[in-house]
């Protein structure tokens, strides 16, 4: 893929500049290395300065991998703070924000600082944003298309200045929407429609104070992108309501805890599919490297406790299954499947990333996919249980029996 030049990028974002007068501030956000979403924001006009001097806002080469903590910044290795790098916008990225008419938010690339702003750009090679785009080109060049649907979980409990009434939690209760949250989720959904981000439906889950929204699919990145925004306008208008918002992967006290994940919805098209490549391939490729795609949607020990027996998150065995939400790797329908075992702490954009190498390798490789479909069928699989357990008993000896027992 070709590295573009800052003039090719400046034309779309100057048009989207020109056709929205009322933008007086540029958001500029970016995904780190550990999942955190950052920000500059500048004036409409300095950003219209950029754009047609072609320069790159540069920041310290340290932000793509800042870890945020009580610590002094960089207090073990101040030459960390050495370097710089540039923020590259993603022209096709730029949108009105959700539910501020007045700023436009554009999502960006890490890249290396150019003393020749005019040349082409070198991306970052740690650059989540990049090395999405560069998977999902190498799947192209194989005539595989992708489409993402997301779900986030999150939970909500009122500030202890408010109502302390405890409600009935329910999954996909009436009652539960019929709440406090209710006005506050419409909010969110019209926030995010402003800003062409379409809701197809929100509910409430299982935990306490535990609720779910899914986005329309879209493109891959397009998809993550408004999984981004969808967080952060969920958070503001939560906080301007005076209700605390967690996407934590466990919330509550013991007993009553909720489970937060985020769900991808993978839909797989193109002409590879013609060609008599099956999405069983493309499965096969992701399985053959499960455990690193498992260290890229469950990056802290804190995530490992949705993998618990019996949880009906994902469980803790490597499988897959149609239907069957008790897996990592849910079935949905022909060329569809759900990704189950993310949530919010992960860096998606590497995730997918990831994802899409290994699974278009296995359709390059017509991999076989060998791990059994786990459709669950309890009560039949009682039922042919019951049906051997005679015959199991029929074939054990008399003697068996004779010493399992004692006679008072």
């Amino acid at each position: 893929m070709a590295r573009p030049t800052p003039a090719c990028l400046a034309e779309p974002l100057t048009a989207f500049m020109s056709n929205h007068p009322a933008v007086r501030f540029v958001r500029l956000l970016w995904i780190d290395l550990t999942g955190t979403t950052r920000a500059r924001v500048l004036t409409a006009v300095r950003f219209g300065q950029g754009l047609r001097g072609k320069w790159l806002l540069r920041i310290g080469g340290n932000f793509l991998a800042l870890a945020d903590n009580e610590a002094p910044l960089n207090v073990c290795n101040p030459a960390w703070s050495v370097g710089q790098c540039c923020l590259v916008a993603d022209p096709t990225s730029i949108r009105l924000w959700p539910s501020d008419k007045t700023h436009a938010v554009v999502f960006c690339y890490f890249a290396k600082p150019t003393e020749n702003p005019a040349s082409d750009i070198q991306y970052h090679e740690l650059c989540p944003r990049h090395n999405l785009h560069r998977s999902l080109q190498s799947a192209r060049d194989i005539g595989l298309e992708l489409l993402v649907g997301t779900e986030i979980e999150f939970v909500c409990t009122k500030s202890p200045r408010a109502d302390s009434s405890i409600e009935v939690q329910q999954v996909s209760g009436l009652r539960c929407l019929e709440s406090f949250m209710l006005p506050i989720l419409c909010e969110v959904s019209e926030h995010l429609g402003q800003g062409n981000i379409l809701v197809q439906q929100f509910y409430a889950e299982g935990g306490e104070g535990q609720y779910e929204i899914a986005l329309e699919p879209c493109p891959p990145t397009e998809a993550l992108d408004a999984l981004v925004l969808t967080r952060e306008i969920i958070w503001n208008v939560c906080h301007r309501h005076g209700v605390q918002v967690s996407f934590h992967p466990r919330v509550g006290t013991p007993g009553r805890w909720a489970y937060n994940g985020v769900h991808l919805n993978i839909s797989l098209h193109g002409e590879v599919l013609a060609k008599g490549k099956v999405d069983g391939q493309f499965i096969a490729g992701a399985f053959d490297h499960i455990d690193s795609l498992f260290a890229f949607g469950l990056p802290h020990p804190e995530c490992y406790h949705r993998t618990q027996p019996n949880q009906q998150a994902i469980g803790r065995f490597k499988s897959w299954g149609t239907e069957n939400r008790t897996v990592p790797v849910r079935r949905k329908g022909d060329h569809l499947w759900e990704f189950r075992f993310l949530d919010a702490t992960a860096n998606l954009y590497l995730f997918l990333a990831a994802l899409t190498a290994v699974g278009a390798d296995g359709m390059e490789k017509e991999a076989q996919l060998t791990l059994s479909d786990c459709s669950g069928k309890p009560l039949s699989r009682l039922k042919r249980l019951s049906a051997i357990i005679p015959i199991l008993l029929l074939a054990m000896p008399l003697s068996y029996f004779a010493s399992s027992f004692h006679l008072h």
